[in-house]
């Protein structure tokens, strides 16, 4: 985003990242008809263990491609 032109601070990047985890909790949630309010993906998205959880996943998945 930068490099096309857009500032990129802090909070801007914070609430990409929560829009991001957002819709994986979302998905996950409907995966397991779970009935989350939207306070409670938001809550759930920006916990650090979550966030952890996740990208220990995606570690995972991008090491077994090695």
């Amino acid at each position: 985003m930068t490099k096309g032109g857009d500032k990129m601070n802090h909070s801007t990047v914070r609430n990409i990242i929560t829009k991001g985890f957002s819709k994986i909790v979302k998905g996950i949630s409907e995966d397991y008809e779970l009935k989350y309010s939207d306070e409670k993906i938001k809550e759930i998205a920006q916990s650090p263990e979550f966030q952890d959880s996740i990208i220990q996943i995606m570690k995972g998945l991008n090491n077994g491609k090695n």
